[in-house]
Parts: C-alpha cells; sequence; structure tokens
C-alpha cells in the first residue's frame, strides 16, 4: 500500500486512530476514488496496474487472518495482473 498510494503507514491525514488499511479502505469505496488516491507520480499509463496491486494488497490485509491471500497466491495475483510490456522489456 505505501508504495502505490505513496504515503508512510501513518500519517495525520489519516486522522485519530487510523493506519493506512484504514484510510485506504474509508478511500476505495468507488474507481474514482481509488484513483484519487494513487500516487501522483505513478505514470497515467501504469495508473490501472497500480490498481490492481493496491486491491491485492486491500486483500492482504484482511482482519481474519484465514482469509488473507498465502504468499504464492499473491504471487500468481501479481504476475497475473502485471502489463505485459513490462515482461517483455524486463527479460528482452
Amino acid at each position: 500500500m505505501e508504495l502505490v498510494i505513496g504515503k508512510r503507514p501513518t500519517e495525520p491525514e489519516y486522522g485519530d486512530d487510523k493506519d493506512i488499511v484504514t484510510w485506504v479502505l474509508s478511500k476505495t469505496k468507488d474507481k474514482a476514488s481509488v484513483l484519487s488516491i494513487i500516487d501522483p507520480r505513478i505514470a497515467d499509463a501504469s495508473k490501472e496496474y497500480a490498481t490492481k496491486v493496491l486491491k491485492i494488497a486491500i486483500f492482504c490485509t484482511n482482519t481474519l487472518a484465514a482469509l488473507r491471500p498465502t504468499m504464492r497466491t499473491v504471487v500468481q495475483m501479481l504476475e497475473a495482473a502485471e502489463p505485459r510490456q513490462l515482461v517483455t522489456v524486463a527479460i528482452g
């Protein structure tokens, strides 16, 4: 979450007794809200990927540990979300 939204785990703007997870959850009610919290330094072309990564991060922070994905599942989700042009550049 920190990398995608460009903020620290605790910030004054989150409000009293809030951390990055509760703040993100409160801001992600709709797609426009999600895009509004993505770090503005992320290129527009990469915002869709950043949104997917943020959704995976939210999944990983479920309050019920039994509902959190395994690391194997997280890796699979990240690989499935990865833009193909980045794979080509990294390999080629």
